[in-house]
């Protein structure tokens, strides 16, 4: 699709240029590693960091040569990039091409479903031996592997907290896309995970990982196997985080943040840096694990 023929078919009154125009497959972010996206830039610190899979920014004309054209990449120029890309985005839920294919929902017969249990009548798959307990909720684009346990009051696969801005109105961003519970994961009471944002993505917690009450997953974040998260612990969007990595009580971590496998995220930390594969971080902000303990005690020396 190209994005001019969007802004003409949806929001004809918006003024653009467009420059080298290439076709896009969908939306992304900067970064995000869908292919052939279309994305957008607001500030100079992000000119220079464009992926090759971003064919095409939508942008002010204030930074059409700090981004640039390239061969394989065009811009939309418009006073308010960030308000049009969502806009268009919203938009595309009309476009058969652009959001995901339908299909009736799966429930293995062996599945355990408790009571006041909600479960959409289409886009949810749940595999052989799952046990959801009472008033859980899944959403649509929910995919639930076999011999995962989601206990009472969790949330799986909701809109999650994207926002933006017109004018003085806050708009929530549509999320197209879903979520994938694996083997043998066990989500405690009253946990929520939500969808990804864009149709090609979801938001992934891996086989045998753990997550106890009072969770928050944000949207396409990607969590590995066998990891462990303690209670109140908040992860925002667009996290990797490896294979085995113990979080512990409380903890909170930025959106966009790497963890490396074996790693420690120790109670209370609040995470604003990647976190290096078998390293152990704690404080707020976190540092590894040994500097926090000496800053402790050099303040105990004050």
């Amino acid at each position: 699709m190209y994005i001019s023929q969007m802004i003409e078919r949806y929001l004809s009154d918006v003024s653009y240029q467009a420059v080298n125009e290439q076709e896009v497959l969908s939306f992304g972010l900067l970064s995000c590693d869908g292919e052939r996206l279309g994305a957008f830039v607001l500030n100079q610190k992000f000119a220079h960091h464009i992926q090759d899979n971003i064919v095409m920014v939508i942008t002010s004309p204030d930074l059409k040569d700090e981004v640039g054209v390239t061969d394989h990449r065009g811009l939309i120029l418009t006073e308010k990039p960030q308000e049009l890309f969502w806009q268009l985005h919203k938009y595309m839920e009309k476009e058969p091409e652009y959001v995901r294919t339908s299909f009736p929902s799966s429930i293995a017969p062996t599945a355990k479903i408790g009571k006041y249990v909600s479960i959409p009548d289409e886009n949810v798959i749940i595999e052989d031996g799952v046990v959801i307990e009472d008033f859980v909720t899944i959403y649509e684009h929910s995919h639930i592997k076999e011999h995962a346990v989601i206990r009472s009051g969790s949330r799986i696969g909701g809109v999650g907290y994207q926002e933006y801005k017109v004018g003085r109105q806050i708009e929530t961003v549509n999320h197209y896309g879903g979520t994938i519970i694996g083997r043998y994961v066990d989500i405690q009471n009253n946990t929520c995970v939500d969808r990804a944002l864009f149709p090609w993505e979801n938001t992934v917690i891996g086989d045998y990982t753990k997550l106890d009450n009072l969770v928050h997953i944000a949207h396409a974040v990607r969590m590995g196997e066998a990891c462990m998260c303690a209670a109140g612990v908040v992860i925002a969007g667009r996290c990797e985080i490896g294979n085995e990595v113990w979080i512990g009580l409380g903890a909170s971590v930025r959106n966009l943040i790497k963890i490396g496998d074996n790693s420690r995220v120790n109670i209370g930390s609040v995470v604003v840096d990647h976190v290096e594969a078998g390293q152990s971080v704690s404080g707020n902000y976190a540092v590894d694990h040994n500097k926090f303990l000496y800053q402790q005690l050099k303040l105990r020396k004050l």
